[in-house]
C-alpha cells in the first residue's frame, strides 16, 4: 500500500551510509578521546618525527583503551623504535601504516571493521613521501578513534518522492475437533521501495584543500547504488610545459588522482575556460589524460579532482532514509536501501539533468526516528539470502556442500486421480481418490563448474535441500534426498551475466529403512 503521507508534506529525505551489509558503522563501543594525536601537522623532517613518535605511543594505547573495543587488540602493536632521523622515521611510518590498517580491518576487535579511514598513501621512501604518509596517518587515525555507533544524517534535496510499503499477510486454516474452520493471520516480512529524483550537479563546493573530502548527499547516493567511490583534494600544475596529455602536479600529489576519474584543469579550454578531461593513468606526479587538453597548462594552474562513483560488484553498502512530514506521526524510517538509478535530461535543453533513484528496502517502521540495523545481501546476482542455505551434495553423504544459485524451483509433482465406480442404474460416480503419480522435479540457475557436467555424465545420485530460516516456529526446508541431473546444463544469459540452468529429477529414496513410506519418499517438506 502507498504511504499515507502526501508527497507535498514531505519536508526532507535523510540518507545515511551503512557498511558491511547494512549494519550500523559502529566501529567502537565509545569514541576514544584520550589517545588522539595533538602534535602539529607534519611539514618537514623534524615535525614528522614528532608526530610519528606521538602517533606510535597514542596508537599503542588506543589498542588497549578500556571500553573502546570489543576486546583489546594484542596482535597489531607497533614495535619499531622511535624515530630520530630520516631512515628511522621511514621505518616507523611504514610499520604504523601496516599495523594500523590491520587494526582497523579487524572486525573481531571492533563492532564493525573501519572501511573508511584506511591508509592509502605509498610507503615512505624519501622526505616528501614521508611527510605525505605522516599527514594521512595522523588524519585517519584521529578519525578512526572517533567512530562510534552515532549516525551522521545528510539532508538530500530530492524531488518526486514516492514511498511504497508492503507487509505480507498469509492466511492459514485451523481445523478444530468439531471440524469447523477458522481463519488466522500470519504476518510475514515487510518490504518497501523508495523512488525519488535528484538534480545531477555539484554541490557548489570544489574539491580543494581537504585531504579526505566528505561526500555530499548526491555522492552518498551514487556511491551506494554503483558500489564504489573516490574523491581527493585538488593540486596545481608544477612547471607546466608543452604536452596537452600530461599534467605535472605538485610533488607527492600524484597519489590523489586515479585512472578513470574526471578532472578539471584551469584555463586550458577555448577562450581561457576551464576544461574537463579523464585520467588515463598516473606515474608518480604526472597525470596522463585520455582526452588531450585544448592548450597546455601553465605553472600554478589549478587541477581540480572529482567525486567519482564506479561499479564495484563486491559492494555491500546500503542506505537508510528518514522521511518526515508536518505531523509527528508522519515519520517513516526505511532500512537497508539499495537499488538502481537512471539518468535523464542529460542534454539539459529544457530542464536540468537528473538522477532518478529506485531503491528497494528490507524493512520499514513508522513514527520512529531511531536507527536499527537493516541488512541487505551482497551484489552477487546468483547469491542467496542470509538465512537461505542450498545443499547440493552426494546422496548418502553427510559432508555439507553449499551452493549459490538463483531462480530455484522445486515441483512436488504429486498427481491425485479420481477412481470411478458403477452405482445404481449403471451411473458412474467417484468412489475414491488416490495418489497415482509422484515425480518431484527441481531446477535452478547457477554459475556451475565442470563437476555438474560430470555428475550428469555418470548420472551421480545427489541430495538437494533448501533450508530457509534460523528461528524456531518460522523456518522451513524442502529436500529431495535422492536425485540426479536429467539434462546437460545449458549456458545462457542471466541478468548481467552468464549462468547454467540445471534440471533435476527426484528418485525414490533408498537411504536408511526403506520399508517405510517416510524413508522411501522422494521429497520432504518440513516446517520447523
Amino acid at each position: 500500500m502507498t504511504a499515507e503521507i502526501a508527497i507535498s508534506r514531505l519536508q526532507r529525505l535523510r540518507v545515511e551510509v551503512e557498511h558491511t551489509f547494512g549494519v550500523e558503522n559502529a566501529v567502537h563501543e565509545i569514541a576514544d578521546t584520550t589517545n588522539l594525536v595533538t602534535a602539529p601537522a607534519a611539514t618537514d623532517l623534524n615535525s614528522s618525527i614528532v608526530a610519528l613518535n606521538e602517533l606510535k605511543a597514542d596508537y599503542n594505547l588506543h589498542r588497549v583503551e578500556a571500553g573502546v573495543h570489543e576486546h583489546d587488540d594484542t596482535d597489531h602493536a607497533v614495535t619499531s623504535a622511535d624515530a630520530t632521523d630520516l631512515a628511522s622515521a621511514e621505518t616507523l611510518a611504514n610499520e604504523i601504516k601496516v599495523d594500523y590498517n590491520l587494526h582497523g580491518a579487524d572486525a573481531a576487535v571492533h563492532r564493525d571493521a573501519d572501511v573508511t579511514d584506511v591508509i592509502t598513501s605509498p610507503n615512505a621512501s624519501d622526505l616528501s613521501s614521508l611527510v605525505t604518509l605522516c599527514t594521512e596517518l595522523t588524519t585517519d587515525y584521529n578519525a578512526h578513534c572517533s567512530l562510534t555507533s552515532q549516525h551522521d544524517w545528510v539532508d538530500v534535496h530530492a524531488s518526486d518522492i514516492e514511498l511504497t510499503r508492503e507487509q505480507q499477510v498469509h492466511r492459514r486454516m485451523e481445523r478444530t475437533q468439531r471440524l469447523t474452520q477458522r481463519q488466522g493471520n500470519i504476518h510475514g516480512r515487510r518490504s518497501c521501495s523508495l523512488r525519488f529524483g535528484h538534480a545531477l550537479q555539484g554541490d557548489g563546493v570544489a574539491l580543494d584543500a581537504e585531504a579526505n573530502p566528505v561526500d555530499d548527499s548526491l555522492q552518498t547516493l551514487l556511491n551506494a547504488c554503483l558500489g564504489g567511490g573516490h574523491a581527493a583534494a585538488r593540486s596545481t600544475v608544477l612547471g607546466g610545459g608543452a604536452p596537452t596529455t600530461v599534467i605535472p602536479v605538485q610533488e607527492g600529489h600524484g597519489a590523489r588522482f586515479r585512472a578513470g576519474t574526471a578532472i578539471m584543469v584551469e584555463g586550458t579550454g577555448p577562450g581561457g575556460r576551464n576544461e574537463i578531461s579523464w585520467v588515463e593513468g598516473v606515474a608518480a606526479d604526472d597525470i596522463m589524460l585520455a582526452v588531450a587538453l585544448t592548450a597546455p597548462p601553465v605553472d600554478g594552474d589549478s587541477v581540480w579532482n572529482s567525486h567519482t562513483s564506479y561499479l564495484d560488484p563486491a559492494a555491500t553498502t546500503t542506505l537508510q532514509s528518514l522521511l518526515t512530514g508536518e505531523a509527528v506521526a508522519d515519520t517513516f524510517l526505511v532500512l537497508g536501501l539499495a537499488g538502481g538509478l537512471t539518468l535523464e535530461g542529460l542534454l539539459q535543453l529544457e530542464a536540468p539533468a537528473r538522477a532518478l533513484f529506485e531503491l528497494a528496502g528490507v524493512r520499514w517502521e513508522t513514527g520512529v526516528d531511531t536507527l536499527a540495523a537493516g541488512t541487505y545481501d551482497g551484489a552477487d546476482p546468483l547469491g542467496t539470502g542470509e538465512e537461505v542455505e542450498i545443499h547440493w551434495q552426494d546422496h548418502g553423504a553427510s559432508a555439507m556442500s553449499l551452493l549459490n544459485c538463483s531462480a530455484l524451483e522445486i515441483v512436488p509433482g504429486v498427481t491425485w486421480t479420481q477412481l470411478m465406480a458403477r452405482g445404481s442404474e449403471d451411473r458412474e460416480h467417484v468412489s475414491r481418490v488416490r495418489i497415482t503419480r509422484v515425480e518431484p522435479t527441481a531446477s535452478f540457475t547457477a554459475d556451475v563448474d565442470a563437476d555438474f557436467l560430470a555428475d550428469f555424465t555418470v548420472q551421480a545420485e545427489k541430495m538437494l535441500m533448501l533450508a530457509n530460516g534460523r528461528t524456531p516456529g518460522s523456518s522451513w526446508a524442502v529436500c529431495l534426498p535422492r536425485c540426479r541431473i536429467n539434462a546437460v546444463p545449458p549456458r545462457g544469459e542471466h541478468g548481467e551475466q552468464t549462468a547454467s540452468q540445471v534440471s533435476i529429477e527426484a528418485l525414490e529414496n533408498d537411504a536408511g529403512d526403506a520399508s517405510t513410506a517416510l524413508m522411501r519418499s522422494p521429497i520432504f517438506i518440513s516446517r520447523l
